[in-house]
Parts: C-alpha cells; structure tokens; sequence
C-alpha cells in the first residue's frame, strides 16, 4: 500500500482561488506539508471538512499564507498528526477556525527535544492568523504532559477562544497563553 503525498501540492499559485477535494480518499496520505502554503488568493477549498488526514503525521504550513476566511477542521482526525507547524500561519483573511474535538495523541517535541512533550509546533500553528473566533473545545492530549504557552497569543483580532473541556491529565506550561491579545474579550 504505497503512501501519498500532498506535499507543495499547491504551493506559491496565485492565481489559484478554489481547490476542489471533494471525493479524494485520504486513506494513505501522508503528509500534506505546505500543500497550499502562499496561495494568497485561495479562499476555497471544497470538501476540506471531509477530508480523511486519519493517517496523516505531517500538517506544518499547509495552509499558511493562503486567503481562506473559513476553516471548519472539526471532524478531521487528527491523533496520529505529529506537526502542526505554522499550519495556518499568516492566513491574515481568516476569521473563524474550528478545530473542535481534537484528539492530540501524537505530538512530536519540536524546539525542546529533551522534553517529553512539548506544545511549540503547535504555538506557531496560528501565528499571525485574522481570525476574530477560534474553537478548539474538548481537545483530548490523552496522556500527554500538555505544554500550552503561547499557543493563542499575539493574535490582535481575536475575541472569542472556546477551551472548554480540554481533557489533559496535566497541562504543565500555559505562559502567555493569551498574552498579547488586545481583542480578547471571551474565554
């Protein structure tokens, strides 16, 4: 069973304004780094919500850069992902991102491999986003010691974070979690 890559699929088109996935199987995908990184002007991407990334191990800059306003990643199984880096970084047209129920089971250390665990990959995955709403309620870090620090902070648009229902037997860093977030108004 050969493995798929969507790796620089899309990336730096843009002229590129709709990517149609809907019907894709995912089922051996792999890696989707940068598919659609600096797509400026994509602001659509067909059956995305649906799409199978269960084997996915790699998200980092997938979407950075591109003109999405809307991302509803919510039934995306996400466990066996091990990078989110910069995965929606600069996506400045953004305004809601829901990553409800995520289950983060498989996390690499990014900048501190001498940790057990750690959050930084995930610190840059909203790096510079627009987005006013972001949902990331009942995210599951099964038995993982969570590192959260400055994971929603500096984004001077946001008004609304949901983190309810986080389910993580021991968050041990969530410094500047929300720092620098001048519109913040509900947690």
């Amino acid at each position: 069973n050969a493995s798929l890559s969507l790796t620089y699929l899309a990336m730096d088109c843009p002229e590129l304004t709709t990517v149609d996935l809907s019907g894709w199987q995912g089922n051996s995908l792999r890696r989707m780094t940068a598919a659609f990184e600096n797509d400026g002007n994509l602001t659509t991407i067909k059956g995305i919500e649906d799409f199978n990334v269960s084997n996915v191990w790699d998200l980092s800059d997938a979407f950075q850069g591109t003109g999405l306003t809307n991302v509803d990643l919510h039934k995306w199984d996400v466990r066996n992902v091990h990078f989110f880096t910069q995965m929606l970084k600069d996506t400045k047209k953004l305004q809601t991102i829901n990553l409800s129920g995520w289950k983060l089971y498989d996390l690499t250390p990014w900048h501190y491999p001498t940790r057990n665990f750690s959050f930084d990959n995930l610190k840059t995955m909203l790096e510079g986003t627009g987005a006013t709403s972001i949902d990331t309620s009942n995210w599951d870090f099964g038995n993982n010691n969570a590192d959260v620090h400055g994971l929603f902070s500096s984004l001077t648009n946001l008004t609304t974070v949901d983190v309810s229902g986080w389910n993580s037997p021991e968050i041990t860093n969530m410094a500047d979690l929300f720092a620098y977030d001048p519109k913040l108004a509900t947690i």
